[in-house]
């Protein structure tokens, strides 16, 4: 259903008129108020207005990194709809009662994306989002964090200095560290982890070694690995240490009809980002801000604007 808000706004300059509505835009809602910034900037302009548990919204395109230290909801349109195109990193301030959590957004510049507690324990949430930091580190440091239908391939995942790091029905790359709990997910490459469990679990690449301070159960792994209790271990494809397609193929990692029915995970479900009880699915769940359409004309140096939710 669509939502329809007005709101006054600032104009930043005479010349913004009937374009508003092509313009990257964030939204800043504190409570019931609600402040709209523009262009490739506007992130870094909402985030500097915020206060910890605000949420701030952007619209489709490509916008600037910054520096996140508020406990805020950061919501886009999508993993492949809105890109963070520069450098960010999130660090939780301590003693905040709110979680911080990353929603529908796409990564895609050289360097480490860092999500990190200040104190130690701070919460963060990645729900529905993509990273590919050129083959740089998401480092997870001193939070308890959660990922969840996330894909992660492009990156090595790090999880470090007290950090516990969930992983829910996310793809993911090379995972070093410490602390996880991975359920239903799909993993692409090494795996160098200790103190952590895996169950209902895909690892595609072979040869790996868990190590026996870890736990695991219903994972299908290739046959020279090792370390995984109570899972499958198949053949791989042509030598190659990699898992055959006629197990899972294509670029949505998806278990072949056959392959679905046969490897259950422990609650009865196919193993892998589509079983468990967050099935792969990458559309946001929220509003979004569709469109702009300014209305009348600049009174006392602003502008009102319609914005379209959808």
């Amino acid at each position: 259903m669509k939502r329809i808000f007005s709101t006054l706004i600032a104009a930043v300059a005479l010349g913004m008129s009937a374009t508003a509505q092509e313009s990257l835009v964030a939204t800043l809602q504190h409570g019931s108020n609600l402040r709209t910034f523009y262009g490739d900037t506007a992130l870094s302009a909402a985030h500097d207005a915020a206060a910890n548990g605000d949420i701030i919204t952007l619209s489709a395109g490509k916008f600037q990194g910054c520096d996140v230290t508020k406990a805020i909801t950061l919501r886009a349109g999508g993993e492949d709809v809105t890109n963070i195109v520069s450098p960010i990193s999130f660090t939780v301030p301590s003693g905040t009662v709110h979680s911080l959590t990353v929603e529908g957004l796409g990564f895609s510049f050289a360097g480490d994306l860092i999500f990190s507690g200040t104190a130690g324990g701070e919460n963060v949430v990645v729900s529905k989002c993509k990273a590919n930091v050129s083959y740089h580190n998401a480092r997870f440091l001193n939070v308890n964090a959660t990922i969840v239908q996330s894909r992660f391939e492009g990156t090595f995942m790090v999880s470090a200095d007290g950090t516990h790091l969930t992983c829910l029905n996310s793809i993911l790359g090379n995972i070093e560290g410490s602390a996880y709990d991975i359920q239903n997910c799909n993993l692409l490459s090494g795996v160098g982890i200790d103190h952590s469990q895996i169950k209902n679990s895909i690892v595609y690449w072979g040869n790996v070694a868990l190590g026996s301070s870890n736990t695991s159960s219903h994972c299908l792994v290739l046959e020279n690995s090792t370390g995984f209790a109570d899972s499958w271990r198949v053949a791989d494809e042509d030598g190659n240490y990699y898992l055959d397609p006629e197990y899972v193929s294509g670029d949505d990692h998806r278990l072949s009809d056959e392959a679905a029915q046969a490897y259950l995970g422990t609650d009865g479900t196919q193993v892998g980002i589509y079983g468990g009880m967050h099935p792969y699915n990458t559309t946001p769940d929220y509003s979004l801000v569709k469109k702009l359409d300014v209305i009348g004309s600049h009174q006392n140096g602003k502008l009102k604007v319609r914005i379209n939710v959808e």
